[in-house]
């Protein structure tokens, strides 16, 4: 008579360790960037990961909007060349010998693992791989690509340094060709004047 019960306190026990679980993870991210922001010129953070247990749904902590809202802030703020390996455990569990029998949420948890961290690599204008077996290909496109880079100067306009986040969208003719670039960048205020120059 109590398993119906005793199935929602224990659901209920899980959700509360995986909330834990990704404020943790966010707020760590966040000391790191923070700390790479000391760093001059531009840098590249590698993030590996086997998840950042992140819902959707309304009323879920950490709410995903506002801590990628906050990531990507630190993550422009701090100039950083971002690439992110999720690393899909889930996956490789399922189909093991070990396991055994069929898992029927095995998307769900898939999607909701790796929600949190695709989300923070397209906001940080950075790259997300989500792997299965072998990493080593990400790795070398990432050296590859970090290897040689453009710098684009933007013309910033006395408005414009108003230290609120400002959305950039770029576009190159290249058919086939992959962007990575800060979609988001926060302008401080200053008394400098129109003719300034922003790298993005």
């Amino acid at each position: 008579p109590t398993c119906r019960d005793e199935l929602f306190q224990e659901a209920g026990v899980i959700v509360q360790q995986l909330e834990y679980q990704a404020v943790r993870s966010v707020t760590g991210i966040e000391g790191v960037l923070e700390a790479m922001a000391t760093l001059p010129g531009r840098k590249t953070l590698m993030l590996v990961s086997a998840g950042l247990p992140m819902s959707r749904a309304a009323g879920a902590q950490p709410n995903p909007s506002s801590a990628i809202e906050a990531i990507a802030r630190r993550a422009a703020a701090a100039n950083i060349n971002l690439y992110v390996l999720y690393m899909n455990v889930h996956f490789l569990r399922a189909f093991s010998a070990e396991y055994g029998r069929r898992h029927n949420s095995l998307f769900d948890d898939i999607t909701m693992f790796g929600y949190g961290l695709e989300q923070f690599a397209d906001s940080g204008g950075g790259a997300f791989f989500q792997v299965e077996v072998d990493s080593d290909p990400f790795v070398d496109r990432a050296l590859r690509e970090t290897s040689a880079s453009y710098v684009l100067g933007v013309d910033v306009r006395p408005e414009d340094r108003d230290g609120k986040p400002h959305f950039i969208r770029l576009n190159v003719k290249q058919r086939g060709a992959t962007l990575r670039y800060r979609r988001v960048v926060v302008i401080p205020g200053g008394t400098d004047g129109a003719g300034s120059e922003l790298t993005v």
